[in-house]
């Protein structure tokens, strides 16, 4: 039986599922593992890639795409280890990481997830984990998207300065996430209700219930950030809304819930009046969305 089991979901991620898999074949040579891959019906080279080039990858392909949380589910039951690593197709594994995530999850008994530091694809740092969402969080994730995209930024640079140490925390990227299978199966797993975005978080706030989550900067991934995305900005960002709200709803009391939406209702409905004609028609689904029950 291997002592880890690595689970990528895929949907049109030729791009960078085979710098994923080569970076997981040259630094984790050290650990017994096994890879799943669960690909959404992409449309593109994805699971030609996986086939022909990584024959020991176990793929898994769906007819349809079933979301992130889905997908992740069904290779969670077919996993056979004790320890599951969620990892997403555009992250680089750097050196021994993984084998010291590893290492520091077996030796603490109430830690029951472990996320590395995540880096941009030129080094610099990328904030991986985070307070449960709140108002005030969405407030500050404004602020450091700005910031990010000036690496200068004092904000950026205070951050980071502060991420330097290993440290329990609320809620880490499900970029790279290691787990407790036998803890994953007695939460059920993640929510299926949300399809992209905020699945770790939630999956964080129920798995705090069991013990610790862990920021471990010891170990380094390097993260693209949704290159499959990219080119579905508009969809991302309605399923990006979906979620949020759904989220708010479970876990965020009522007045959170009534500023959120009176938030998104003004930001939406402003923005469907002088946005062009294809954003018009997402922003209007989003505030369709906003007051559904």
């Amino acid at each position: 039986m291997p002592e880890l089991s690595i689970l990528i979901v895929t949907w049109n991620s030729q791009a960078t599922i085979r710098d994923c898999l080569d970076s997981i074949n040259k630094n984790c040579q050290n650990l017994s593992l096994e890879v799943l891959v669960w690909d959404n019906a992409s449309a593109d080279e994805t699971a030609k890639i996986i086939k022909t080039e990584f024959p020991q990858v176990k793929l898994s392909q769906s007819q349809q795409n079933l979301g992130f949380a889905k997908g992740n589910n069904c290779l969670v039951d077919e996993a056979n280890s004790e320890f599951i690593l969620f990892l997403n197709p555009d992250t680089l594994i750097m050196n021994d990481s993984i084998e010291r995530m590893l290492e520091y999850i077996k030796d603490s008994k109430t830690v029951v997830a472990l996320g590395p530091k995540l880096l941009y694809p030129d080094n610099s740092f990328q904030l991986s984990y985070a307070k449960f969402p709140n108002l005030w969080t969405e407030f500050f994730t404004k602020i450091y998207q700005r910031s990010a995209h000036q690496k200068r930024s004092l904000i950026l640079k205070f951050i980071a300065k502060n991420s330097s140490k290993t440290k329990e925390v609320d809620w880490i990227s499900g970029a790279c996430l290691l787990t407790r299978r036998k803890v994953l199966q007695e939460l059920g797993g993640f929510d299926e209700n949300f399809f992209l975005y905020f699945e770790d978080a939630d999956l964080c706030c129920r798995l705090k219930s069991k013990g610790q989550i862990v920021y471990y900067p010891e170990a380094n991934v390097m993260h693209l950030v949704g290159i499959s995305t990219k080119s579905q900005n508009l969809k991302t960002g309605y399923h990006y809304r979906k979620s949020q709200l759904y989220y708010y709803r479970l876990h965020n009391g009522r007045f959170s819930n009534l500023i959120l939406k009176l938030y998104l209702s003004v930001k939406f409905g402003l923005a469907v009046i002088f946005s062009n004609r294809e954003k018009k028609e997402w922003y209007k689904k989003i505030i369709g969305l906003i007051w559904s029950k």
